[in-house]
């Protein structure tokens, strides 16, 4: 079906791309049963992964394994309707990202967190992450002889301009923190809300203010928050069907 209607809109002018869609939902049903059934999350995204798995495998073995499978129509077609499902659980993580750290720390600091042992637990973590990151990549490079036999080629390229510290400090604080949320800009989001959050406590604990309504609407949102969360990372079974189909 050589129409603009089914190859560029519906992208579904190919039997097989019906077809692999067809297999495709029925995958998603096969897990939303299994759920209903009580079956563990856990299990959920095993079983997930291994029909991803064997659809995935499945398709390029009916193309043949092409050199570039973008051009084969069906698989072209079917991939832009699993990216439906797949891209739009990804979507659904990333909308989580500002909303949830940005409520998540309000919500500690008003309720009385040490800063402190907040601030150490964080740096400790990331400290220790780039730690471990390096020794593994040490220990790889060493174990598989990495960049061994490469010749260093001059080139022209100028490295990075690089800029003073105090610049690189002052950029950690958000001028507009709406441009940062809408920026992904997690720490100005972070900087934002634990000044937010510090103050409210201050208040509170000089007595000016109560910050009844700020602590009960901040509770609220925790707990929406929360059970949005949830609610998106119980969809991740279905989501990786999509993402490794």
């Amino acid at each position: 079906m050589n129409i603009p209607f089914f190859t560029d809109y519906l992208m579904l002018s190919n039997p097989l791309s019906i077809g692999i869609i067809a297999v495709f939902v029925l995958a998603l049903i096969g897990i939303y049963v299994l759920q209903r059934k009580g079956t563990s999350f856990g299990n959920l995204v095993i079983i997930g992964t291994i029909v991803g798995a064997v659809l995935g495998i499945a398709i390029q073995i009916i193309a043949g394994f092409p050199d570039d499978p973008s051009k084969v129509v069906y698989i072209k077609e079917s991939t832009k309707w699993f990216s439906l499902v797949g891209g739009g659980f990804i979507d659904l993580i990333r909308m989580l990202v500002i909303p949830i750290v940005f409520i998540s720390i309000v919500h500690v600091m008003e309720a009385g967190a040490n800063l402190k042992k907040l601030v150490v637990a964080m740096v400790s973590t990331n400290l220790g992450m780039v730690a471990v990151a390096a020794i593994v990549g040490l220990i790889l490079g060493n174990a598989f002889g990495l960049g061994q036999g490469f010749d260093i080629v001059e080139s022209g390229k100028k490295i990075r301009e690089i800029k003073p510290m105090v610049d690189t400090f002052r950029a950690l604080i958000p001028s507009n923190p709406i441009q940062a949320a809408a920026e992904t800009n997690v720490i100005g989001i972070v900087v934002f809300a634990i000044i937010l959050g510090s103050v409210a406590r201050l208040l509170k604990k000089t007595g000016t203010n109560s910050m009844e309504i700020f602590t009960k609407l901040f509770d609220e949102l925790h707990q929406l928050i929360s059970w949005v969360a949830d609610f998106i990372i119980g969809l991740m079974p279905y989501g990786v069907v999509a993402l490794l189909a």
